[in-house]
């Protein structure tokens, strides 16, 4: 059978409950719980009715300390920042001095366009140019 813990409620022996709204009423209340190591984690916390959404430490010892928490906001899914390695820049591979552009298009056939399409039949493609692209506007076309 479903139970819930209450939190805080370390020790405490939990009973199977069947009730619509069980939690209306109890306090604090937690969201978007992320979890540091095995006993600490951070969690959007409103520990009473009258208090805003802020951002606590929590622990599996019944321990919640406040880390931030702003009047008239709802501070939630905490994440902690951390250190990452950058990812590797692709370099740029426009040639934006040439008349001339390579489409890469993967399968023509995907797509709403030719749903139900024999596959095989489409041998050529008309691509055209948008007004945007002219060059009183300041872009370029193909030839």
């Amino acid at each position: 059978m479903p139970t819930a813990q209450r939190i805080p409620g370390r020790s405490q022996k939990v009973e199977p409950l069947i009730r619509d709204g069980l939690t209306q009423q109890s306090w604090p209340k937690f969201l978007h719980p992320y979890p540091l190591n095995e006993k600490y984690f951070i969690v959007s916390c409103k520990p009473t009715p009258q208090s805003s959404w802020g951002i606590y430490l929590v622990d599996v010892f019944d321990n919640m300390v406040l880390i931030k928490e702003t009047p008239d906001f709802a501070l939630l899914e905490p994440i902690p920042l951390r250190k990452t390695v950058r990812p590797p820049v692709i370099s740029d591979k426009v040639n934006l001095a040439s008349k001339k552009a390579t489409i890469y298009i993967s399968d023509i056939y995907e797509g709403e366009g030719l749903k139900g399409g024999p596959r095989g039949e489409v041998k050529s493609l008309r691509i055209f140019c948008l007004p945007l692209c002219l060059p009183e506007y300041g872009g370029g076309c193909w030839e």
